[in-house]
């Protein structure tokens, strides 16, 4: 395919109204920079894996304005396809925290009923019996009131 092809295509795909299946492209943008913001929330460095997740959150955000186009359902699946590809390993859920492990906790956690932690120096947060670090490490925690009576959760 020649330059002169390349530019002929761009051109059609540009210049002609994808407002209807995409919505505008400022809206457009504007959903998917939403999308990528929350989902980057905490992030210091994007993986191939965040990569593919954030390709689907691309579709996501033109499915919004053209629910109706399977090539959205189509592309949101070939994408997450793709994660399991570069999917990173998976923490050990169920790991206990170690009887010698000292754990600081403080009340401000940020949602309803979360509690800030930190594990071994890394900061994090319990929610639901589970601390979750901010390296993504998961740590159940299954008594959380015999952890600070055993010493291994100290309550600041």
């Amino acid at each position: 395919m020649s330059r002169q092809e390349v530019i002929r295509q761009v051109e059609q795909a540009v210049m002609s109204d994808r407002n209807q299946d995409y919505a505008p492209p400022e809206q457009n943008f504007q959903r998917i920079a939403d999308l990528w913001n929350v989902y980057l929330e905490g992030k210091t460095e994007v993986t191939p894996y965040d990569t593919s997740i954030m390709m689907v959150l691309v579709k996501v955000a033109r499915s919004m304005a053209s629910p109706h186009l399977i090539d959205h359902l189509v592309d949101i699946a070939g994408y997450a396809a793709c994660a399991g590809d570069v999917m990173p390993d998976a923490p050990d859920a169920t790991e206990a925290v170690p009887a010698t492990a000292k754990v600081s906790v403080a009340t401000d956690g940020g949602l309803p009923g979360d509690v800030a932690a930190a594990y071994e120096g890394v900061e994090g947060f319990i929610r639901n019996g589970v601390w979750h670090g901010s390296t993504g490490r998961k740590i159940i925690v299954r008594d959380i009131d015999m952890a600070v009576k055993e010493g291994v959760l100290v309550v600041s």
